[in-house]
């Protein structure tokens, strides 16, 4: 019984949402405290006071950007459907930079890059008004938490609660002058209409929107990930953030996307295959279950995006998407006919690469990390050595010849985690980076060894993390069948990068930022060659940049191996 109570806990984690979790992680700030006590009031004069004669920028931004139900607001103020973003961002980031200690401006920066849709630059700006005091920005916080704005954070209703009681406790009216949050619905006419930067997985709501089921059923499950989540939002009873969307869910969706099991029997067979899996490879497990939540997340963050900006649960934007994801889930997909032209041998499944005779996987031991400065160090570091064991990273020894003539590669498989600079600098054996099989010929991981492991003088690297969709979309010839199954992929893929630019490098060197990307469920070398061709991405996974790497060594050493 302990042991399927073990495997329960791991089927409710890797199944059902987050949603309202709340977490005590932020970005651009510490989280406001909700409960503690009030901040002054905007309506009263700093500890510091502005300049008497204000510049023509902070008189602009309080034109552009001043909210009619700030009591410390100054002219008359523009509600949140008549302010024009560009214009107050380029006003008050001017205003800001004259008076940064001036919480009435980095409130109104902060609101302009909320109506904006900037909302990461949006938090960034209004926890620094909060920490000047400034009551206000407390409203615009709490529709962020409620929202998930906040990157890192789940939503969290709860929380916005308090904070949108802690801003009207101090004279603001969210309603002063109109409405405070709600935009005109947006005019869609074509899936491209939708704006891709305000949604997590911006292809799949496109190919919802236009019933594009062929493309979605390439990536079915996921897909069906994200519309766990769509359909949670839609199901909210009650849903605070949209009541017109229980209007239209059909709750016979959920059994459908979740089938409870038939009996006691299947679901103990089901969750003991589910515990077989997590023994045999737990930390392939932990990363499937990670992905799911962040996947059912997306499905949550974007239908809500879908209800907020594009004419509620009622419109028809919302009603086509949702029409379509009933169908999707509903729909068996077809097989595809066999076609007698093609040979025998063609597949169109991704090839895998074959692991080299010799190697093996295992996780870290205390031996791995021996260089310390003295004994309390080095138990430091074995212990989070060890820590990182418990969690399920693990290590690939690619074995090289026989005897004392023998040579091993040691890296991490898969995912580089996170670690401190002392057990980076202790683990001397282990490169710290990832690859999709070990290198098929001794001299190729001799030359990885040496490339990362050569002490060069210290340089000034511009290591920068970069979104997968933030690169350039590249010119495609024509595809074989495989490429075109690759290239569909990568169009919805959310992956992170680390770019690594070097002084005097023509361009950076881009890496997989923590961990390599899948393909049909699994790394595959074919699908990692296809991105590196078009999008110069290299095969390698890193959690910073290796200093001693140069553009050149890296894509002559890292490119083909």
């Amino acid at each position: 019984m302990r042991i399927l109570g073990v495997v329960v806990s791991l089927l409710v984690s890797s199944t059902l949402a987050s949603y309202s979790q709340t977490t005590s992680k932020s970005t651009g700030g510490a989280k406001p405290v909700a409960g503690a006590q009030a901040p002054a009031s905007a309506s009263k004069p700093a500890a510091a006071k502005p300049p008497a004669q204000s510049s023509a920028a902070v008189q602009k931004c309080d034109t552009l950007a001043g909210h009619p139900g700030d009591r410390g607001h100054k002219g008359d103020g523009v509600a949140d459907e008549d302010l024009v973003p560009l214009d107050a961002i380029a006003s008050c980031t001017t205003a800001v930079q004259q008076q940064p200690k001036n919480g009435r401006l980095v409130f109104q920066l902060g609101r302009a890059y909320w109506i904006g849709h900037q909302y990461e630059k949006a938090v960034k700006y209004l926890l620094d008004a909060e920490e000047l005091k400034y009551a206000p920005a407390y409203h615009y916080l709490g529709l962020a938490y409620e929202q998930g704005r906040v990157k890192g954070e789940k939503p969290d209703k709860e929380f916005a609660k308090e904070l949108y009681q802690m801003a009207a406790a101090e004279g603001f009216d969210a309603d002063g002058g109109g409405a405070d949050t709600a935009a005109p619905a947006r005019i869609v006419e074509k899936a491209e209409d939708l704006d891709a930067s305000q949604f997590k997985e911006p292809q799949i709501v496109r190919m919802l929107f236009s019933g594009d089921f062929d493309k979605l059923n390439t990536r079915r499950s996921s897909v069906l990930q994200y519309a766990r989540g769509m359909q949670e939002f839609v199901t909210l009873d009650p849903n605070e953030y949209d009541e017109t969307c229980l209007k239209i869910a059909d709750r016979s969706l959920s059994s459908v996307l979740d089938p409870p099991p038939k009996d006691m029997n299947a679901a103990l067979g089901d969750a003991m295959t589910m515990l077989r899996r997590a023994m045999s490879a737990p930390r392939v497990f932990a990363a499937d279950v990670e992905r799911n939540q962040e996947t059912f997340q997306h499905g949550v963050d974007d239908m809500n995006v879908l209800s907020e900006d594009y004419g509620a649960c009622a419109g028809p934007v919302v009603q086509r998407v949702y029409a379509n994801l009933r169908r999707f889930v509903r729909e068996k997909p077809s097989a595809p006919a066999p076609t007698a032209a093609a040979p025998a041998t063609a597949s169109a499944q991704p090839r895998g690469f074959e692991p080299l005779s010799g190697s093996r996987d295992r996780l870290p031991q205390p031996t791995d990390a021996m260089g310390a400065s003295d004994r309390t160090e080095l138990m430091r570091i074995r212990q989070e050595l060890a820590d990182l064991a418990s969690q399920g990273f693990s290590l690939t020894e690619c074995v090289y010849g026989r005897g004392p003539a023998g040579s091993v590669l040691t890296l991490w498989k898969t995912v580089v985690p996170r670690v401190s600079d002392e057990l980076r600098a202790g683990m001397r054996a282990v490169l710290p980076l990832a690859l999709a099989h070990c290198p098929k010929q001794e001299n190729i991981a001799t030359a990885m060894r040496n490339v990362v492991q050569a002490r060069m003088a210290p340089v000034n690297i511009v290591q920068t993390a970069i979104a997968f969709s933030d690169l350039a979309p590249p010119t495609f010839p024509a595809l074989t069948p495989n490429q075109e199954m690759f290239r569909q992929g990568v169009m919805s893929m959310q992956g992170s990068l680390l770019s690594c630019q070097f002084p005097g490098d023509a361009g950076p060197v881009l890496y997989w930022k923590g961990s390599l990307p899948q393909s049909g469920g699994q790394i595959d070398w074919d699908f990692l060659q296809f991105v590196n061709t078009y999008w110069k991405v290299l095969p390698v996974a890193v959690d910073a940049c290796p200093a001693s790497i140069r553009l050149a060594a890296a894509e002559s050493t890292f490119k083909n191996y």
